[in-house]
């Protein structure tokens, strides 16, 4: 199984060109990051071989893909999921902290777009 991100088209919205396809990432995929490409890590666990934290389920909120570069979608759950979260060490105040640092990241990511919209097209898919 390779490791790389699958692409499925999303429903029609209007959001940055930049946002155009939606990432779905396995459990293998998310595993393979580097701990950089989260943007809350517990402070227990170990660093493996790879730099990586261990065990990896102490890293929460995966927002850059496996070259580095911001994935919109994922970035935007992880604003959502942040204030649900109840990741050990990660009080009121942390989370507020956190959502601000990831809200910095998605205004900058924006105006490298010029914060340009679009329409986005549908694609039916039949399910079987």
């Amino acid at each position: 199984m390779s490791t790389e991100s699958k692409i499925v088209n999303r429903k029609p919205s209007i959001r940055p060109a930049l946002d155009t396809q939606k990432a779905v990432w396995t459990t293998r995929y998310v595993n393979s990051l580097p701990d950089s490409a989260f943007l809350f890590i517990e402070s227990e666990g170990t660093k493996d071989e790879e730099g990586k934290t261990v065990p990896r389920r102490l890293r929460h909120f995966p927002y850059r893909d496996a070259s580095g570069k911001v994935d919109l979608p994922h970035l935007r759950n992880a604003i959502a999921r942040i204030p649900q979260s109840n990741a050990p060490g990660l009080t009121a105040k942390k989370k507020e902290a956190l959502q601000e640092k990831a809200r910095r990241i998605l205004k900058e990511e924006l105006s490298k777009n010029g914060g340009k919209c679009l329409i986005l097209p549908v694609k039916m898919v039949e399910i079987k």
